[in-house]
């Protein structure tokens, strides 16, 4: 057996040189992103997408209102530690052993090429409303190194070709990630690839030999060129970054919005991240407000459920002080979905908010009696309501649990009366004093799991039952 350093005698001159010679273009570009990570972590933009936009993610809108140097700074963020860490392993091989093929000079061109094509065509093809990470750049640089050895063919130094069950590996197992992983950018992966192919056959020939530094014009003409566009960019996104102030994430916010392609669930989703970020301003909490607005009216276009999309909205408008435009929104996720959750929510924002002028002067509720939950804006149910208690005389009354005016006034028009029967008993059950508890196992239950009322309710709804159903 030939042991490896007698192997290394037997390489010619040159390549035994190319592999002695360090790879330190390769150092500085994973040093380069272990530095931008670490301010990521400082400034917690792993668990907020508002911090990410600030730092420069990649946002498809906001590209196009002129923010482009968002193309360049992307390129630098990343996602989470599993992100960055397959990155810059990744980096790592297939840039130092570029690097030693060509050059520091000709590897840095194809990184920075790379990185800008994939970007771009993320931004052209993906749908994705955010996009980061170096996978744009290490995708390139896999396509150079394709078209480096396809170029080459034989002339190609063995210790450098990589075998057909090699590149059947690497093509096959980033594809599988790419195509079939969620939240994974093919188009971006694609992009680099195709950049970096590209660039690879016109990065080695006659005058710009392998495992030699270049000096050729064309090769630093377009490095000073790369160099001057992200340097730029940099520049650009580092203004952009100091200047992000409240007004600013509410436009960033508002442009993602505006996006005729964004679903309702990615909307959602930003909407969400932010009514729970504690930094947002009123400005920014307001555009999450009509983002939530947005995804709700896009999701009854589409005929998809909205109630988690209005629980969001509520969240955002109770932390704008709004909490009785809080409670209806609640309410109205509430009776499309009778989640325990949702009731939880509604009565959590109706704690500490004025209390309605219709409950002025309501009689307070005495032990015994029946509990029922009135289904918000339901005339039908009311007066079904009215019907069982006049039919079936409790002793001790019927309690009504009411949460907003709407289902007091629909109860009041189904008397055909200003006030209540004397048996029946109002309750806010918002203001219970521990919310999380309001719906109490055996104390209220729900008016769909009364089937008499049920069907007295049957007899005026035209159309499908909004009533809430399910058991407490």
């Amino acid at each position: 057996m030939t042991d490896r350093p007698s192997r290394r005698r037997r390489l010619p001159r040159d390549v035994r040189q190319a592999l002695r010679r360090p790879a330190r273009t390769t150092v500085w570009l994973v040093a380069s992103l272990v530095g931008v990570f670490l301010l990521q972590l400082k400034v917690d933009a792993l668990t907020s997408v508002l911090a990410m936009i600030r730092l420069g993610a990649n946002v498809p809108p906001l590209v196009w209102a002129g923010e482009w140097w968002r193309l360049v700074s992307a390129n630098f963020l990343h996602g989470s530690a599993l992100h960055i860490a397959f990155n810059g392993w990744a980096l790592w091989v297939l840039g130092g052993l570029l690097e030693r093929m060509l050059d520091g000079r000709r590897l840095l061109l194809l990184y920075l090429v790379s990185a800008l094509g994939g970007a771009l065509a993320s931004t052209l093809f993906s749908g994705a409303l955010l996009a980061v990470g170096a996978s744009t750049a290490v995708f390139g640089l896999l396509g150079g190194l394709a078209a480096v050895q396809w170029r080459l063919g034989p002339a190609m130094p063995d210790v450098f070709r990589q075998s057909r069950r090699w590149w059947w590996l690497v093509l096959g197992i980033n594809g599988a990630i790419s195509f079939l992983v969620p939240n994974v950018d093919a188009a971006a992966h694609v992009g680099g690839f195709a950049a970096g192919g590209l660039l690879g056959l016109v990065l080695v020939g006659p005058r710009r030999p392998l495992m030699a530094r270049t000096d050729h014009p064309g090769v630093l003409g377009a490095l000073f060129a790369m160099l001057a566009v992200f340097g730029f960019g940099l520049g650009q996104a580092y203004l952009g970054a100091v200047g992000f102030d409240d007004g600013a994430s509410a436009r960033a916010l508002r442009a993602v919005a505006a996006h005729d392609e964004a679903p309702p669930e990615v909307l959602n989703e930003l909407a969400w991240t932010l009514a729970l970020d504690k930094r947002a301003g009123r400005q920014t909490l307001e555009a999450a407000a009509q983002t939530a607005q947005v995804a709700v009216d896009r999701a009854e276009a589409e005929g998809s459920p909205s109630d988690h999309v209005r629980d969001t909205l509520a969240t955002v408008q109770s932390r704008l002080g709004e909490p009785q435009a809080a409670g209806a929104t609640e309410l109205g996720a509430l009776v499309e979905a009778p989640r325990p959750f949702y009731a939880t929510q509604l009565g959590r924002f109706l704690v500490g908010a004025p209390k309605p002028a219709w409950l002025e002067g309501a009689p307070q509720a005495r032990p015994g009696g029946q509990r029922v939950i009135l289904p918000a804006g339901r005339p039908a149910a009311a007066t079904a309501l009215v019907a069982r208690v006049h039919r079936q005389r409790s002793p001790a009354g019927v309690w009504v649990g009411v949460v907003d005016a709407q289902s007091a006034d629909a109860l009041l028009r189904a008397t055909g009366s200003p006030s209540l029967p004397d048996d029946v008993r109002l309750e806010v059950l918002g203001a219970l004093p521990a919310p999380e508890d309001w719906i109490e196992p055996g104390r209220w239950r729900w008016w769909r799991d009364d089937p008499e009322a049920l069907a007295l309710e049957a007899l005026e709804v035209v159309g499908p039952s909004a009533a809430l159903g399910g058991g407490s």
